[in-house]
């Protein structure tokens, strides 16, 4: 599928970019891992705030206006690991709540996203099954699906398509290689006859 940005990006960047895309959907989305590190990050916060929660002025300061002093440090560390911890909390409570919403959100429907990847792997089978041979082919179908593959349109919830619908439904949603594609034919057949190789 066409990328805003890919015209901006070097072929480091573009390579990681595609690493990142070639991941499943469901990869893509989850946030479990960011949810992992920042809580891992947190625990450092509620340790820091635990530690000078419990820290004292040394007994063996006697001077009452130094004393005083190192209270007020301690009393001023406290009040930011303080902050540090609830911000830290407030991050991990987000986060779970991000996960929780694109976990609920997917469940029983493909998103836009997702057909996407579907039909990546689609050109990917398609270049694996006429490569080396027929290379044009496979080049001539991706840009005929490109060109002529409209997906639905689709809010923040996703598609309606979903796994229990008929089997016609479903089918009903898969393009058709029409005549002006470029293809001949025979070339159709070849493909079709690939395919169910596969």
């Amino acid at each position: 599928m066409p990328a805003l940005y890919s015209k901006y990006y070097t072929k480091t960047l573009q390579a990681a970019i595609d690493e990142q895309l070639n991941r499943s959907p469901s990869e893509q989305l989850a946030l479990f891992e960011e949810l992992a590190l920042v809580r891992e990050s947190c625990g450092d916060a509620i340790k820091l705030w635990s530690a000078l929660r419990d820290m004292t002025v040394p007994p063996d300061i006697t001077d009452s206006a130094e004393r005083k002093k190192r209270e007020t440090e301690l009393q001023s560390s406290r009040q930011i690991a303080g902050q540090l911890m609830v911000e830290a909390l407030t991050q991990v409570t987000r986060i779970a709540q991000q996960a929780a919403i694109i976990e609920a959100s997917g469940k029983d429907k493909y998103s836009i996203h997702t057909l996407k990847h579907f039909v990546q792997q689609i050109v990917g089978i398609a270049y694996e099954t006429f490569e080396p041979d027929n290379r044009k082919l496979a080049e001539q179908f991706e840009a005929a699906l490109h060109a002529k593959l409209k997906l639905p349109v689709s809010d923040a919830q996703g598609t309606t398509l979903t796994p229990d619908q008929d089997a016609i439904d479903m089918d009903q949603t898969v393009p058709r290689a029409p005549r002006d594609t470029g293809l001949t034919e025979e070339q159709e057949r070849a493909f079709l006859l690939a395919a169910k190789q596969k």
